[in-house]
């Protein structure tokens, strides 16, 4: 069992489970007021929430090895089918979150250059949002309210984090920034301050 998300008013967990089958992994959603458990996707495969929107919209990834997974877009209001997003058939390592902008996806990748970077993705089309360096991105994070983007820099082994406007992708500088050799991002806010 492994938690997912819990609901914007914080009445509602989702997690998943591979209760069903060992190796396949369901969406579960379970009400703390009722303590009522209820099946809400279920497919071959093992399957976690990428990312999420209060509207109910869900992002899921299907891992497919080791580090690679294919991503899809999904309603948990049921009126919108499975729809592949990135990654499918590929053996590529992905990490795909909503972006601040309707219609578009941060997409963290290196598949088009010798380290992972950060792109979006709108219609189809990629582009980058961080710059071409020798520097990998290592993780990144849009806080809830979706104004900040947070990255980590993994430089030959010295960790660091940059932040970005979500809607356009300027940096904004970090006060205060400490001089040592590894700064992580350890957790953000759900307002992003």
């Amino acid at each position: 069992t492994s938690f997912q998300f819990a609901s914007e008013d914080s009445r509602t967990l989702y997690f998943t489970a591979n209760d069903i089958k060992t190796e396949s992994f369901a969406l579960y959603r379970y009400d703390l007021n009722t303590s009522q458990k209820e099946l809400v996707f279920s497919e071959e495969g093992i399957w976690s929430v990428s990312d999420h929107l209060p509207t109910g919209e869900l992002l899921l990834q299907k891992a497919t090895g080791n580090r690679s997974s294919e991503f899809f877009l999904w309603s948990l209001k049921g009126d919108r089918p499975l729809t592949p997003l990135v990654g499918q058939g590929e053996k590529e390592d992905y990490e795909v979150k909503f972006s601040a902008n309707p219609g578009e996806y941060l997409v963290l990748t290196p598949k088009w250059g010798n380290f992972r970077r950060l792109y979006r993705l709108k219609g189809g089309h990629y582009s980058p949002v961080t710059a071409e360096m020798s520097v990998e991105v290592s993780d990144f994070f849009i806080d809830r309210a979706r104004t900040k983007i947070y990255y980590g820099l993994n430089d030959q082994g010295y960790q660091r984090f940059e932040v970005l406007d979500a809607h356009s992708f300027k940096k904004i500088a970090v006060p205060g920034h400490l001089k040592a050799d590894q700064i992580f991002i350890a957790s953000i806010s759900r307002d992003g301050q």
